[in-house]
């Protein structure tokens, strides 16, 4: 470590002057391994199964990030590519039988040394993706004493319960929905005070930080939507590192969700050799108001465009059959950022999901332009009894969440849980006040009701609630 620094700060003749006043803030005292060696359970997860997605029956933990391997010799492997980098077309799913080997009996595995091949392990050794192994593993261990099994005897005898048990404790496990029979809340009448736009617009009143220059060695594109009417032009920061002019091909798709647009329009546009300037490109129709495009660059390597990688808002690399996507924008004027979050009304907050997916946010979001308090109210259609609610927050899993950061802009500060007695009289169980947690469970004495009240009495933000689910049990 030491050695690479004092190359790279005194040493590299093509990085002294640009290190010249950096310094090295921290090293770890342990150094983060990439991969080890791993275990054989009762199936190896390979690169088709990542590729492809493949949906496994015992599906409990999940991940995204592309196929990422680092040559083996490392720095010192001079002629050989720094890293092999492969885009996903989506999310896929890890099945239970990984997570236990097959030689061990008792034996379970949550992290870079699961039943995985080298190839497929390039996306799944991120940590949070461990960080989900992990939590399925423990969820696993719990039924194992449950039911007095050991850990193959979980799957397929009791792989239902062992998913539904993630989903009740916030986990996310591709196409699973909650279908817990003990959830009182499903099958309830949800209704709000008030349900809120499903697309939040930031149009920026002035140019966020560009950070670094990207390549156009591949497609590069963002999320766009604006709020001014007849709008022809855009502008991108560009710079043509080459001696001659070269073309840039802009295209413009109509969408909400980047991996399901349609093609519309494109325009061109001559950029000169030299520095980097703001680049018009003309378009032939006007962009409508609240519409949602996605806005991307084609191919070009003569081409660096900037990126504003602290920017909200959504960004993405390579071709259409296998974007990356990830947080920030290019250096795109107007600039603005948008979210569409899809069914706001308020069964989104029972509706067995509690993500956002495929362009629906799966949420109840009030209107803004009412303010709070807001409340949701979740009728049972008959008395029963319960003494626990879990509830689930919006914390803007889209953007940046810095640590030390007490939540975010739209998270509900304070809250409260009333049961109705009768006659109109409610008794608050549960009063929340500085909250900074997606996903709360509250516990009182049983009580037989018809209808919970969740009301929302100061956000982050000041003037929205937005929440995902609202379960019920008699714990």
């Amino acid at each position: 470590m030491y050695g690479a620094w004092d190359w790279v700060k005194n040493q590299n003749p093509d990085t002294m002057e640009q290190a010249a006043n950096y310094k090295l803030a921290w090293v770890p005292t342990v150094g983060g391994k990439r991969e080890s060696r791993r275990f054989l359970g009762d199936y190896v997860l390979n690169q088709n199964d990542v590729d492809n997605a493949v949906v496994f029956p015992d599906r409990v933990a999940w991940g995204g990030w592309p196929i990422d391997i680092h040559p083996s010799p490392g720095i010192y492997g001079k002629d050989i590519p720094p890293a092999n980098f492969h885009s996903l077309k989506t999310y896929y799913s890890i099945p239970y039988r990984c997570l236990y080997t097959r030689d061990v009996d008792n034996l379970f595995l949550a992290g870079r040394h699961i039943s995985v091949t080298h190839v497929a392990l390039g996306s799944v050794r991120l940590m949070q993706t461990i960080g989900t192994e992990g939590q399925a593993v423990g969820a696993a261990a719990y039924l194992c004493r449950k039911h007095d099994v050991l850990p193959r005897g979980v799957n397929p005898a009791h792989i239902a319960e062992l998913q539904q048990l993630l989903l009740r404790h916030d986990a996310f496990i591709p196409e699973v929905a909650n279908e817990d029979p003990l959830d009182l809340c499903r099958g309830a009448t949800l209704t709000a005070s008030s349900v809120g736009p499903s697309v939040i617009v930031k149009t920026l009143t002035r140019d966020p930080a560009m950070t670094r220059d990207a390549p156009c060695t591949m497609d590069r594109g963002q999320n766009y939507l604006t709020e001014q009417p007849g709008l022809r032009t855009l502008s991108l920061y560009l710079q043509n590192t080459t001696d001659t002019p070269t073309e840039a091909t802009l295209h413009i798709e109509k969408g909400d969700v980047i991996e399901k647009t349609e093609p519309w329009i494109e325009a061109k546009a001559e950029i000169p050799p030299g520095p980097a300037s703001w680049v018009d490109f003309a378009l032939p129709e006007p962009l409508q108001p609240h519409q949602p495009y996605f806005v991307w660059l084609a191919r070009n390597p003569a081409l660096l465009w900037r990126i504003c990688e602290n920017a909200e808002g959504t960004r993405t690399w390579g071709p259409p059959d296998s974007r990356t996507i990830t947080e920030g924008l290019y250096a795109l004027r107007p600039y603005t950022s948008f979210r569409s979050l899809g069914n706001v009304n308020p069964e989104s907050a029972n509706n067995g999901l509690k993500w956002p997916l495929a362009g629906e946010g799966n949420l109840w979001r009030s209107d803004p332009a009412r303010g709070l308090p807001a409340w949701l109210e979740i009728d049972f259609g008959r008395p029963v009894t319960l003494n626990t609610v879990y509830l689930t927050f919006d914390t803007n899993i889209y953007g940046r969440f810095p640590v030390g950061t007490p939540g975010t802009e739209v998270l509900a500060e304070d809250y409260r849980v009333s049961y109705h007695r009768g006659n109109n009289v409610w008794e608050v169980v549960a009063n929340e006040t500085g909250n900074w947690r997606r996903f709360r469970r509250h516990q009182f004495p049983s009580v037989t009701t018809d209808r919970l009240r969740l009301e929302v009495l100061k956000a982050k933000n000041g003037f929205e609630a937005r929440v995902y689910e609202v379960r019920a049990y008699e714990e």
